[in-house]
């Protein structure tokens, strides 16, 4: 396992020789003297990062030494150190050195454009520096495991999730706090404990970045941007829109700004794949927002300021929920929701099973107050649907809520638009979790929707959201060839709170000479208020 060294805002690269006894150099204007830089080139198989680093010894002399390494992307590369050089010519070897790499200025790396055949200065977010979703982590033991709350130790990995592959970093980012390894007794219930270790999971947040290929060594997901993501964004709207003129002579350079901005691993014999398709547009939008909710669910994992207070109580607190109670299995609430699972469950699914473990009622703080305040309401159609997602997303999505895509993501990345996706068949919406990552678990949420006046579609429209406001609707429901038998009051059926809101029951059937797209019908809301948490399910898939 590789130690990074963190002093200061910014950590030692830890493939440096120096990272016991130096730092990285802060100027009197404090510039951080730390770059890393990416460049992706489809046509000649390249995809490289360099890094480089002005360092300064502990003892505070008045020598420094310019560190540099260059590679493959999530290879060990190459490295050069030089001097010593005073400080003030350090900073001049560095920004010479910088400026030969990049075309441009260190002092003007915020606002200059990329120059071509040359690197991409990646954006890191470091404290104090970039926006104030700052990733930050916690001491190097919580990295790994942490002390259980009954006193024993537990791994992160206990779930037996996926490893990451050896060559990539941990996702971590710079801090000067360390916790003391003293933990109080949780105040939660076990249920609830277990589903902080599900979700507060450094193996599982690897192991999702891994799947994907993402390179967090480059960008560590503590320190990716939010200006970074909505720059990939950006890219991949380019791309989409090159696609649909069928312009594809700038398909690689496009794809080349994509990849040196989002850094993702190909390996020497694998020449990065041109995003040439939506297919491989909306796999790239996935992992964006992906990136996006984890980076929250970061933070929340390793942000923990005071020691007195259990770990998985502090992350549960972070989440700002106003509910989180697990259900009694005993219950008829519980049965019901188990039933609503069971009952709708596609017949084209048949190769998996969902098994429902603990079942919360579940609602954030302020959104009973925000939610169904649409106006055009006037039909009062409100159900209950389910959403799924990955399970490394769940810090995001349950401190944050369901978000819709910013404008920068490409509309035509999503089959109705941007907007928040729903389904009354939960085994589509299972379809979601990637439980191949997290030892076949998952979390599926069942959301009360707002839907009003719900406006149909046969195929998909990008243009969706324009066509429902247009016809003053608040919902787009894409229209599948199975759907639920029918509909009952969620208050009469499965507890007296839900009055009001409507319920698939008496399983699926299949719509006589439904002439549609889809298999199964799909909702989507084209404003976050119009979403509220009911339940967080935990599921097993065999």
């Amino acid at each position: 396992m590789i130690t990074v060294i963190r002093k200061e805002t910014a950590p030692v690269d830890p493939y440096c020789s120096l990272k016991d006894t130096h730092r990285v150099h802060t100027s009197t204007s404090d510039e951080i003297y730390t770059a890393t830089l990416n460049q992706t080139d489809i046509k000649k198989n390249a995809n490289k990062a360099y890094f480089i680093q002005l360092l300064v010894p502990d003892s505070g002399k008045d020598i420094s030494f310019l560190f540099a390494r260059w590679g493959r992307v999530g290879e060990s590369g190459q490295q050069q150190t030089k001097g010593p050089f005073s400080k003030a010519q350090g900073e001049i070897e560095f920004e010479k050195q910088f400026k030969s790499k990049t075309g441009f200025h260190f002092a003007a790396r915020r606002t200059a454009v990329p120059k071509p055949g040359k690197y991409y200065w990646l954006d890191i977010a470091r404290g104090g520096e970039n926006d104030d979703e700052n990733g930050v982590c916690g001491d190097d033991n919580d990295q790994q495991g942490g002390q259980n709350d009954d006193g024993g130790v537990y791994d992160q990995d206990q779930k037996a999730v996926s490893s990451a592959s050896p060559s990539r970093a941990p996702t971590t980012s710079p801090k000067k706090r360390r916790l003391s390894p003293q933990q109080t007794p949780s105040k939660l219930s076990r249920p609830v404990q277990e589903l902080a270790k599900l979700i507060f999971n450094q193996g599982l947040f690897d192991a999702t970045l891994a799947e994907m290929n993402y390179d967090a060594k480059k960008q560590p997901l503590g320190s990716l941007s939010k200006h970074t993501i909505e720059k990939g964004m950006e890219k991949l709207t380019l791309l989409s829109d090159a696609i649909k003129q069928g312009t594809m002579d700038n398909i690689d350079a496009l794809s080349d700004a994509y990849y040196s901005l989002i850094p993702h691993i190909f390996s020497r014999k694998t020449r990065p794949v041109p995003i040439d398709n939506m297919d491989i547009v909306r796999n790239e939008l996935d992992i964006l927002s992906t990136l996006s909710e984890m980076k929250v669910g970061f933070k929340l994992m390793h942000n923990l300021d005071d020691s007195s207070t259990n770990r998985l109580d502090a992350r549960i607190e972070g989440l700002k929920l106003s509910t989180l109670e697990p259900l009694e299995r005993s219950t008829n609430e519980y049965q019901k929701v188990c039933e609503l699972v069971e009952t709708t469950h596609g017949r084209t699914h048949s190769w998996f099973n969902i098994t429902v473990g603990d079942i919360f009622s579940i609602e954030r703080e302020g959104e009973s107050e925000h939610f169904g305040k649409q106006d055009g309401d006037e039909d009062g159609d409100r159900r209950l649907l389910f959403h799924g997602s990955r399970l490394a997303n769940y810090g995001g999505i349950m401190s944050q809520g369901l978000r819709i895509a910013p404008p920068a993501a490409p509309a035509n990345g999503y089959a109705f638009g941007r907007g928040i996706y729903l389904a009354d068949v939960a085994s589509k919406s299972a379809q979601y979790l990637y439980h191949h990552i997290s030892n076949n678990e998952g979390l599926m949420l069942l959301c009360e929707a707002q839907l009003g006046k719900i406006v149909e579609m046969k195929t998909p429209n990008y243009d969706a959201a324009e066509v429902v406001k247009a016809q003053g609707g608040l919902s787009t429901k894409g229209l599948g060839r199975t759907i639920p038998a029918g509909w009952a009051d969620a208050g009469d059926h499965i507890a007296p709170h839900l009055k009001g809101v409507k319920v698939p029951i008496g399983g699926l059937r299949d719509e006589d000479g439904a002439d549609t797209y889809l298999q199964y019908n799909e909702y989507i809301v084209y404003d976050e208020s119009q979403v509220r948490f009911r339940y967080l399910m935990r599921l097993t898939i065999s």
